[in-house]
C-alpha cells in the first residue's frame, strides 16, 4: 500500500469526534463554562482555523498513526536484527534519546523546538513531503499574521468550573485493598499487577454500583438482585473512566476544548468551530446518604492516555499535541508550547526542570507532543505531588508498584523500534531512571512485565522497503512492508538488553501476551493462532519451549489456575476468515507440551446471524473473569440481537450458563457487568438488568436517566 492509499484510508476510516459533529457544537458552546486561569502576564493566544483545518487535524492523527513517523529522525543507527535465542543487544543508552535531565529554561525548550521546525521546513521546502503538506494547510506564522479576516489575539482568563469543596488535607496511610468490604464476594476490574488498580467505567463496593456513560456518573445501591434508587451527576465533559478507593470515587474525564470561530473569504460554509485546547480532568466524589457529593477537582493539559492507582496516589498520563509550532510568537509565549496543570485552583505551567528533553532531538515535522505524567494524592488534589513531561514522546504504559515504563514506537532505517523510559514512583513522586531501546513495536500493556529486577517486553518487528511516489504534486517516500517477525527481550534496571529470543511467528504479528513468572505465553496470528511458551528463567538466555497452532486467535489471556490459561478472542477458519468469538482453555502444565483443553465458539453458524463479534476482543475490560467464582462473562453483538453471555468451566469443558439479550432493540449494546454474591448486574447506555448468576434468569431492570 503506497502513501496515497494510506492517507485515503486514514481520511475514510478516521472517526470524527462527536464534539465536532455540527449538532453537538452548539450544545457544547452553550454548556461549556470551564475556563482556564492562566497565571501569566502574557496575553493568551487564540489561533483561528478554517473547517479544513479541523478535518486536517483528524487527518494528521490518522496519517501519523499510519506512517508511525519517527520524530527522532530516520537516520539513527538501528539495532542489529536478532536471529537467535542467544543474541543480545548491547547498544549504548547514550544514543537512545535519554530523558534523564530536565531543561534549564523555557528558552532551551523553545530553541530546540524552533530549530527543529526551521530545519525541517527548509529541508522540505523544495520537495514538499509531510512537513510541506502540513505547512500548506496550517501555514507559517508570517502567513497566519497576514491572512485577511483574522481577528486580533485576545487574552483569556476565568475561574475553573469545579472549585475544590471541603477538600481533605493531608495524606492518609496507603490502603492495601481498595475494593473490598465486609463480604468481599463481588467482582473487580481486571488488573495486570497486584496492588496496582486500573480504571474502568464500572465499579462496585459490594453494596453499590457506579457506572459512567457520556457526561454522567450513576450510582445505585443493590441487594439480592434488586436495584435501589438511582442517583446521577452530570459533568461538563466526557467521562472516560474511574477508580473506587476506600469509598471515594475518582472520576477521570475529558475537558471540553475551547472553541474559537474563524471567518475567511475562502470559506463556503456559514460557521465552523475547531478546538484550540483540550485537557484531562479528575473529580473526586463521596457517596453518602445515597447522594453523590463532589469533593475536589484537578485538570492537566492533553488528551487522556492512561492511569493507575496505588493506595491513595493516582498516576495520570495525558498526551498534549501542538501542531502550531510555526505560530509561536517567541520564547515568552510559553502557553503556546508548554503544558499547564491545576495548581491551587489556578493554572500553572510545568517548570523547565520537570520537562524532560531527548538528548538526540532531531529534525521532525512541524508538530510537538508531550507525555505528561502526574502523581496526585486523591485526598489533596490542590496540586500534584510531582509532575513530569516527556517532550516528543507518547506510547503504551506498564506500571508496577515501583516503576512506570512508557514506550514510544517509532520507525527508523525502515524498521520499527521502541524507545523505553523507566520512571521510579513513590507516593506520587516521579523520578526518571533509565532509557533503552528494542526492535519492534509494542501491542499493549500486557506485552510488558517487571519480574525479579528485570523488565521483559514482547514486540512485533516490521521491516519496510522504500519507494517514491507523488502526493499533492510533491515527491513523497512510500513504504511497503516486506517482513514480519516477533521477539521477547529481557532488560536490566538500566534498560540494557541482557537476553532475547527472536524470529518466531514469522509473517505474523503478536495478538496477546501473558507473562507468568518465568514463562511468557505469546500468541501470534495471520491465519492460525500459534501459542508460544518461552522460558525466561535464565534472563540472559531465553528459549522457546513449545508451540501450539489452532484456528483463530486469542486477543487476551488470563491465568485461570495452575496449569490452565484462559484465552478469549476471535473464531476463524483455517483460511483466516473471522466468524465470531471463542473461548479456549490452554493446558500449560508442561510448558513444552501445550494442549487445548476445551473450546467454545460463538459464531454466525451457531447464532444464525450474518455477523458476530464482541468489542471485548479489543477492550479486555469488557470481560468479567473470576476463576474462583468460576464465571466468564462478555457481550456479543450481531446484525440484530445483542447479548451478554455467562460461562463456566469445569471437567475440561465450557458451559453456557445463559444470556441476556436486548429484545431486538438496536440501540442497546451491553457494555459492562459486575457480580455481587449470586447476582450479575449488566449495564448498557440505556438501562441495567440484574440476573441470577446460576441461570441468567432476569430479576430486575432499571432505566438510566
Amino acid at each position: 500500500m503506497n502513501n496515497d492509499d494510506r492517507i485515503r484510508r486514514a481520511m475514510q476510516n478516521h472517526e470524527i469526534p462527536k464534539e465536532l459533529e455540527p449538532e453537538n457544537i452548539a450544545k457544547m458552546l452553550k454548556e461549556r463554562n470551564i475556563k482556564r486561569n492562566i497565571n501569566i502576564s502574557k496575553r493568551a493566544r487564540i489561533t483561528r482555523y478554517t473547517a479544513t483545518a479541523a478535518a486536517c487535524v483528524l487527518l494528521v492523527t490518522g496519517v501519523l498513526s499510519v506512517y508511525g513517523h519517527n520524530r527522532n529522525g530516520l537516520k539513527d543507527d538501528g539495532l542489529n536484527p536478532i536471529h537467535s535465542s542467544q543474541s543480545t543487544d548491547t547498544e549504548s543508552t547514550n544514543t537512545l534519546g535519554n530523558y534523564m535531565a530536565g531543561a534549564q529554561s523555557y528558552n532551551e525548550i523553545y530553541d530546540a523546538i524552533t530549530k527543529s521546525y526551521k530545519q525541517q521546513q527548509k529541508k522540505q521546502k523544495r520537495s514538499g513531503g509531510i512537513a510541506g503538506f502540513f505547512n500548506s494547510i496550517f501555514g507559517s506564522k508570517d502567513y497566519e499574521e497576514n491572512l485577511d479576516g483574522v481577528a486580533s489575539k485576545a487574552a483569556s482568563s476565568a475561574e475553573t468550573d469545579f472549585a475544590a469543596n471541603d477538600t481533605m488535607a493531608g495524606a492518609e496511610a496507603e490502603i492495601e485493598e481498595t475494593t473490598t468490604n465486609g463480604e468481599g464476594d463481588f467482582s473487580n476490574t481486571i488488573t495486570q499487577v497486584q496492588g496496582v488498580e486500573e480504571a474502568d467505567i464500572i465499579k462496585t463496593d459490594g453494596k453499590n454500583i457506579f457506572y459512567t456513560v457520556g457526561e454522567n456518573l450513576y450510582a445505585v445501591s443493590v441487594k439480592d438482585g434488586v436495584f435501589g434508587e438511582l442517583q446521577s451527576y452530570k459533568i461538563n465533559g466526557n467521562v472516560i473512566s474511574m477508580f473506587l478507593v476506600n469509598g471515594k470515587i475518582v472520576l477521570i474525564y475529558s475537558v471540553y476544548p475551547e472553541y474559537v470561530a474563524y471567518d475567511s473569504e475562502y470559506r463556503t460554509y456559514d460557521r465552523y468551530h475547531v478546538p484550540s485546547n483540550s485537557g484531562t480532568g479528575v473529580l473526586t466524589f463521596n457517596f453518602n446518604d445515597n447522594k453523590l457529593n463532589l469533593e475536589s477537582s484537578y485538570i492537566q493539559d492533553g488528551n487522556y492516555s492512561d492511569s493507575r492507582m496505588i493506595g491513595n496516589t493516582l498516576y495520570l498520563i495525558s498526551n498534549k499535541y501542538n501542531m502550531k509550532v510555526g505560530l509561536i510568537d517567541g520564547a515568552d509565549d510559553i502557553q503556546a508550547y508548554i503544558p499547564s496543570y491545576t495548581c491551587k485552583e489556578e493554572s500553572c505551567f510545568i517548570e523547565p526542570n520537570d520537562i524532560l528533553l531527548p538528548s538526540n532531538w532531531k529534525d521532525q515535522y512541524i508538530g510537538l507532543n508531550y507525555a505528561i505524567i502526574s502523581g496526585i494524592n486523591i485526598n489533596d488534589m490542590s496540586e500534584p505531588v510531582s509532575i513530569k513531561a516527556l517532550a516528543d514522546y507518547s506510547g503504551q504504559l506498564y506500571c508496577s508498584l515501583n516503576n512506570i515504563y512508557i514506550t514510544n514506537s517509532i520507525y527508523e532505517n525502515n524498521a520499527s523500534r521502541t524507545n523505553i523510559t523507566r520512571l521510579a514512583i513513590d507516593n506520587g513522586n516521579i523520578k526518571p531512571m533509565a532509557t533503552g531501546k528494542v526492535n519492534g513495536y509494542v501491542l499493549n500493556q500486557f506485552s510488558m512485565d517487571e519480574y525479579n529486577g528485570y523488565f521483559r517486553i514482547a514486540t512485533t518487528i516490521e521491516r519496510w522497503s522504500e519507494s517514491s511516489n507523488t502526493f499533492l504534486e510533491s515527491e513523497v517516500v512510500s513504504f511497503s512492508r516486506n517482513e514480519l517477525s516477533n521477539s521477547v527481550y529481557v532488560l536490566n534496571e538500566k534498560l540494557e538488553v541482557v537476553g532475547s529470543v527472536g524470529d518466531f511467528g514469522k509473517s505474523e504479528s503478536i495478538k496477546s501476551v501473558n507473562f507468568a513468572g518465568d514463562i511468557a505465553y505469546v500468541v501470534t496470528y495471520f491465519q492460525t493462532d500459534p501459542l508460544f511458551a518461552i522460558d525466561l528463567s535464565n534472563p540472559t538466555s531465553p528459549k522457546i519451549l513449545g508451540e501450539l497452532k489452532i484456528t483463530g486467535y486469542s486477543s487476551y489471556m488470563h491465568s485461570w489456575s495452575d496449569g490452565l490459561l484462559l484465552g478469549f478472542g476471535v473464531d476463524a477458519d483455517e483460511s483466516g476468515f473471522e466468524k465470531g468469538v471463542k473461548l479456549v482453555m490452554f493446558n500449560v502444565f508442561d510448558n513444552g507440551d501445550l494442549k487445548e483443553n476445551g473450546i467454545y465458539q460463538i459464531n454466525s453458524e451457531s447464532l444464525g446471524r450474518s455477523y458476530v463479534y464482541s468489542q471485548a476482543v479489543y477492550d479486555h475490560k469488557q470481560l468479567m473473569i473470576d476463576p474462583e467464582k468460576n464465571i466468564i462473562g462478555f457481550p456479543v453483538y450481531t446484525d440484530s440481537y445483542n447479548y451478554y453471555f455467562l460461562f463456566k468451566y469445569e471437567n475440561g469443558e465450557f458451559t453456557n450458563i445463559g444470556y441476556i439479550d436486548n429484545d431486538n432493540d438496536f440501540r442497546i449494546y451491553f457494555d459492562r457487568a459486575v457480580y455481587i454474591g449470586d447476582y450479575v448486574y449488566i449495564f448498557s447506555s440505556e438501562y441495567a438488568i440484574s440476573a441470577s448468576i446460576n441461570d441468567m434468569t432476569e430479576i430486575d431492570k432499571i432505566y438510566l436517566d
